[in-house]
Formats: structure tokens, sequence, C-alpha cells
């Protein structure tokens, strides 16, 4: 059942990123997505939604962060640690 969620999930995130925000390669959606999943297995239903919530506030500060420091190791890295900290942020509600 897990690998279902975790499969429909990351379809789910890719079509979301590229088709409604134009995104040509959504790759840290399917990412978050399927880590969401597995990083909530077993807990709570809000549990999850508040991890869910962090990690789509995350993608977009570090997307918009990638867009305006541009796509360098030092900016991706940047852009990733800030979308983690986000979703642990959001996950202490």
């Amino acid at each position: 059942m897990i690998a279902v969620q975790a499969g429909l999930a990351a379809a789910l995130s890719w079509v979301i990123g590229h088709d409604v925000l134009g995104n040509p390669a959504p790759v840290f959606a399917p990412s978050a997505a399927v880590g969401t999943i597995v990083a909530t297995i077993g807990q709570r239903v809000r549990r999850t939604a508040q991890s869910l919530i962090g990690v789509g506030i995350g993608i977009l500060i570090g997307n918009a962060l990638l867009y305006t420091l541009g796509p360098a190791p030092v900016q991706i890295g940047l852009a990733v640690a800030v979308a983690i900290a986000s979703a642990l942020t959001t996950g202490q509600w």
C-alpha cells in the first residue's frame, strides 16, 4: 500500500509541478512527495498534512532562491536546506 501511495504522490506532484505550475523539470516535487509519504508512515493525518504543507512551502522558497540566485551547487544546497528546515518547522505546529 505504501508503494502505491508513494507512486501516486510522485506522479501527481510531477503533474502539478509541470502542468499546473509550468516547471519544465519538476525534480524536487516527486522526491519531496515520496520523502513525505515515507517519513510519515504510521503517523496521524494531521502530522502528514503538516509535513506536506512544510515541504510545499520549502519547495516554493527553494525554487524562488534558485530562480533569483541561479542554479549552482551552493544555491542548490541552500535551497535544499531551506526546504528541509521549512518542513521540520511546519511539522512542529
